[in-house]
């Protein structure tokens, strides 16, 4: 059975989860008023956002230096300044509502200040690609913004007219499934693979500000290359992109802002993408051949509530490490209940029979919210902290994922850290995040 919203037609496979986007989406909640303007909010930590910024006299002003201006947040500054961008005040005397909209004017009044849309030479690697270095960009602006995410995925099949080397043609119909553009795009992780013409990261840029105009809050982004090595036989050898053990950049960056991204750009290009593939050579009879694409890795730090029963794989279902908590004595569970369910495990509770200690901790962490029962629509990564301090706990948050290298010999699952707590309590809790599902790890070591 589907679920339609009557006012924007999006369509839910379960009947907690149409009736959470009703309540956020489509629902002023009284209880959240502000006092100053009569704006309604569903959430408390967005009115307490929006008291701070719109009204507190205590508020960080941000003033432009051209048009004096001001500003609640340092990054709305930025995107604002760039409107003046190299011209004297005087000469801005229009108003635009989007950045789009300022760029496409600055070009046709300034045409010597518009960037050129000319690409240049796309170079491919060859044999002889160990002798040639990337590009480095700097100083680059984001897009205009778009509705809808402006790459397209490359169709299932692998085209014809590709222009591809001899040599590598079997490997891309092989692994097509792989070197294709395509996105995974969820509420908590994000994987975008873009099928690559040059390693030059100028031709990737386009692509990053996409991805970070795709979120709606911070995020955590690290990327993978895969590539082709060649030996002195001419044997190719082609290795997948690895977000467990081969990742470009040894840790992943924080982005919060454009700034942060550009700063991720720099990392990118700061490091030789050649050598990074050449240090999984297995001997020095192998060369770098072909770097087809690259995949990036995305872990969303936002305030997403979650909290909705769903089937989870078997990786997960089948780990006897994980509490997956997704039935009870009663069937499985249709409610947002599962993070004060890993909890009442946590403290000891039999795992089929959780429903009164949970019901119990969900009252008591309404209650500390001033907020209904009914008001509630799941726990976001945002209302840990708050969760912490009421409960005494420190709050570590994995998500296990399948070993994404195609070897059959290793399919053990690894898992990436998405939240960490900044509390020192004695008590500590561990769980995995899929998509919206808390479940509880019992045994981290396993």
């Amino acid at each position: 059975m589907v679920f339609k919203c009557d006012q924007c037609r999006k369509e839910f496979k379960h009947r907690q989860s149409f009736n959470r986007h009703k309540k956020v989406a489509h629902t002023a909640s009284p209880s959240h008023l502000c006092e100053t303007c009569d704006q309604n909010f569903t959430r408390l930590p967005d009115l307490k956002r929006h008291q701070q910024q719109k009204h507190a006299s205590t508020a960080p002003q941000h003033e432009c230096d051209f048009c004096k201006r001001k500003f609640a947040r340092a990054d709305k500054l930025r995107e604002h300044k760039r409107i003046h961008g190299k011209h004297p005040t005087n000469l801005i005397s229009n108003t635009f509502n989007t950045f789009g909209e300022l760029q496409q004017h600055d070009n046709e009044m300034c045409p010597e200040n518009a960037p050129s849309t000319s690409r240049g030479h796309k170079r491919r690697l060859s044999a002889n690609a160990d002798e040639v270095s990337s590009k480095r960009p700097r100083n680059v602006q984001p897009l205009p913004t778009n509705e809808s995410f402006p790459v397209q995925e490359d169709p299932l099949d692998k085209p014809q007219d590709l222009g591809l080397d001899p040599a590598v043609e079997q490997i891309y119909r092989q692994k097509w499934s792989k070197i294709r553009t395509h996105f995974e795009r969820k509420a908590v992780y994000a994987r975008y693979n873009f099928r690559l013409n040059s390693i030059n990261v100028d031709d990737m840029t386009d692509k990053v500000w996409a991805i970070f105009r795709d979120q709606k809050t911070a995020f955590k982004i690290n990327l993978s290359y895969g590539f082709v090595l060649r030996n002195n036989e001419g044997e190719l050898r082609y290795y997948y992109p690895c977000e467990n053990n081969h990742t470009f950049l040894e840790k992943p960056v924080i982005v919060d802002d454009e700034e942060n991204l550009q700063k991720f750009l720099d990392q990118i290009a700061d490091k030789d993408v050649l050598e990074d593939c050449r240090q999984h050579r297995p001997d020095s009879k192998w060369i770098v051949h072909d770097i087809p694409h690259v995949e990036f890795y995305v872990s969303k730090l936002g305030n997403h509530p979650i909290g909705a029963p769903m089937n989870l794989p078997a990786y997960l279902v089948n780990n006897k490490a994980i509490v997956t908590l997704q039935s009870g004595t009663n069937g499985p569970f249709d409610d947002d209940l599962c993070f004060f369910r890993c909890l009442a495990a946590h403290n000891g509770k039999n795992p089929k029979q959780l429903e009164r200690p949970t019901k119990i901790l969900l009252k008591q962490y309404m209650e500390a919210r001033d907020m209904a029962e009914k008001d509630f629509c799941g726990v976001s990564l945002e209302d840990l902290a708050d969760i912490e301090k009421l409960f005494q706990v420190n709050v570590y948050v994995y998500s296990l994922r399948p070993n994404d290298e195609e070897d059959e010999k290793n399919d053990t699952p690894f898992a990436e850290l998405v939240r960490r707590p900044l509390t020192r309590y004695k008590n500590t809790m561990y769980l995995n995040l899929y998509e919206d599902h808390f479940s509880y790890i019992r045994d981290f070591k396993k």
